[in-house]
């Protein structure tokens, strides 16, 4: 299901104990010449859409928030401050939570953003213990697997041949193919690699890692391998929603249990307060 498809009826009336809903989280970034800057908000919004039409019945897709932490020094990128993006997702989730529904997914679709959706997901889980995360898609087992598959050696990078992949099987005519270029990384040693690829760990602003704003070989992109990966991400997104339904099933227990020892040992406790106390011996 859709979430903005549906009335406010149709809503009040959804199974609240069975359904996942999934929330996509994107930015509008530069993603250098040929790529359009809603690329990351682009890609993770179909897979969630591409995830849904393989289980309707109990995943329900939310509007993507397209708006991240991005970085600055090129033209078109629009960012948010960590701790407003942060406040915004909480909320939303706090939202849907607050009519009855328990499970959140969230779908991180670009890097800035992760370490505070991974911040999101505990706060949440202090009260409402069913949000979960990934470190973006294709980035379990069966991901890595389809990487190789294609022939690409790295994992998501910018603007790289993944994304640009992904986005000529999403919207070919949106990808400037004459405008590729090749880049990866002005700064980069053995031990530092932009994107955390490496021990050392710096930060940086993008613009002193990229000339052209890309981290990766987009030239070898082709729009088969964007077909292939788009349904694997799908899959492997599928697979790791069936598990996070196994995962509250278990904590639904625990909590079950927890809540009748409570009601046992509340029991118990008054049955002491109210028990007639003794009588006094005489004295002798």
């Amino acid at each position: 299901m859709i979430y903005a498809n549906l009335t406010s009826e149709e809503i009040k009336n959804l199974n609240k104990d069975h359904l996942v809903f999934v929330f996509p989280l994107g930015a509008i970034e530069q993603h250098g010449a040929h790529l359009p800057v809603d690329t990351d908000s682009r890609i993770v919004e179909a897979i969630a859409k591409k995830t849904e039409e393989k289980a309707p019945d109990k995943i329900i897709v939310l509007p993507t928030f397209s708006f991240g932490v991005a970085g600055g020094g090129y033209s078109g990128s629009i960012t948010v401050s960590d701790r407003e993006f942060k406040q915004i997702v909480l909320d939303v989730c706090k939202s849907i939570l607050a009519q009855g529904f328990k499970k959140i997914f969230l779908l991180n679709g670009h890097g800035g953003n992760q370490s505070y959706v991974e911040d999101i997901a505990t706060d949440l889980n202090v009260d409402f213990p069913y949000a979960v995360t990934i470190p973006l898609y294709l980035s379990g087992k069966r991901g890595t697997q389809a990487l190789k598959k294609v022939g690409f050696k790295y994992w998501i990078r910018h603007a790289d041949e993944i994304e640009t992949s992904l986005m000529m099987a999403i919207d070919e005519k949106s990808v400037r193919k004459d405008k590729i270029v090749d880049e990866t990384g002005l700064l980069k040693t053995k031990d530092y690699k932009p994107l955390d690829e490496g021990t050392l760990k710096l930060f940086l602003p993008w613009e002193y890692e990229s000339k052209s704003g890309v981290y990766g070989e987009p030239s070898k992109a082709t729009k088969e391998a964007g077909d292939f990966l788009f349904n694997e991400a799908a899959e492997e997104l599928l697979d790791l929603i069936t598990q996070f339904e196994k995962i509250t099933k278990k904590i639904e227990k625990i909590e079950a249990e927890r809540q009748s020892n409570n009601l046992a040992s509340a029991a118990a406790l008054e049955s002491l307060e109210n028990k007639p106390a003794l009588p006094e011996e005489k004295a002798s």
